[in-house]
């Protein structure tokens, strides 16, 4: 009964969406689920175009993956129809099936927030006033009260879905839609989501127990990027990321993202808080440039193979997948030389 997690190590834009997708497709997977809210956007190309997305999962391009959003998420029912309609080429509207006491994100979400952008530097989609009304045990703001969502989520619960296909023997793979260090709980308060990011907050929110999950994928970026306010230690400036080319926008917020180097720290911190089995470094091609589209880690240049030698020698979890590129393959898939196979 395989489940897996992908969760984000850093503050976020670390390419979980590409790592989902991929999976999806190499290990045929039976059900991808997303919870949390439509505030982050993960960005995946697949056979040279660009598709991004808010609140199903990335999981689209195996058409036999069943797509779910959990009992923890935050849905927005303009989201869910603009990309049900954008993705309808991948039979999104017969695969996808919504959890009825999911939360609903209202206009007046949205206006209760805005002034959250400028304070703390939210992006401002309103998942934190319809949080907070779920903490208030506000009724009328589940999923079952909307008959635009009704053909998603009539009689739908997330959790014994996916319990089921797990007692089946089915593969599952949940997809975090944020990271670790904006946690709520862990993360630097208040510069965070409204919600807690680790793994055993993603099995909270769909409904598994701790002991369900064979493979958690820690993923990590080459350098560290973060949209906002909030502290980023080593944080360099605008014209040393343009020299560097790590030069990058928010998905959703459209903003420049601040930049700063690896942060091995950082990294350990979420390794605590996450107890991964697997390491996933990705946008290695941004910090070697020759390493770009290479698919065999013997290919790879001695330069960026040291480099992640050492940092598997100092976060002391093997990193077994590697991405060299935008394309969902454009990646070094070592799980199973290194024993840690989905």
């Amino acid at each position: 009964m395989p489940l897996g997690e992908i969760v984000g190590g850093f503050y976020g834009d670390e390419g979980k969406g590409l790592v989902t997708a991929y999976l999806s497709i190499q290990d045929k997977i039976d059900a991808a689920i997303r919870s949390q809210g439509p505030q982050a956007g993960h960005t995946v190309k697949y056979q040279g175009k660009d598709y991004v997305f808010r609140q199903i999962p990335s999981a689209i391009f195996n058409q036999n993956t069943q797509l779910l959003l959990a009992a923890g998420t935050y849905v927005s029912p303009k989201v869910v129809a603009e990309e049900v309609q954008k993705f309808e080429p991948f039979n999104v509207r017969k695969r996808l099936k919504i959890d009825e006491i999911a939360t609903v994100i209202l206009d007046e979400h949205v206006e209760k927030e805005s002034a959250l952008v400028g304070s703390i530097g939210s992006v401002g989609t309103g998942v934190g006033g319809a949080a907070s009304d779920r903490a208030m045990r506000r009724p009328d703001i589940l999923v079952k009260n909307f008959s635009e969502l009704k053909e998603y989520s009539d009689g739908v619960h997330v959790s014994d879905i996916t319990n089921d296909l797990l007692d089946e023997g089915k593969t599952v793979l949940i997809e975090g839609a944020h990271s670790t260090h904006l946690s709520n709980l862990h993360g630097s308060y208040p510069y965070t989501n409204a919600y807690d990011n680790t793994a055993s907050a993603l099995l909270d929110q769909v409904g598994l127990g701790p002991y369900a999950v064979k493979n958690i994928y820690l993923v990590f970026k080459s350098f560290v990027s973060r949209v906002g306010k909030g502290p980023l230690n080593g944080e360099i400036s605008e014209e040393e990321a343009d020299k560097l080319g790590w030069v990058e926008h928010g998905t959703v917020s459209h903003r420049r993202r601040r930049a700063a180097p690896f942060d091995v720290e950082l990294a350990r911190k979420s390794i605590k808080l996450n107890t991964p089995t697997d390491l996933v470094l990705t946008k290695l091609d941004i910090v070697y440039p020759l390493a770009a589209g290479i698919r065999y880690y013997n290919d790879l240049p001695q330069e960026s193979k040291d480099r992640i030698s050492y940092l598997e020698r100092e976060l002391k979890v093997p990193i077994t997948l590697i991405k060299t590129g935008p394309e969902v393959n454009d990646i070094v898939d070592l799980r199973k030389e290194k024993g840690t196979i989905f």
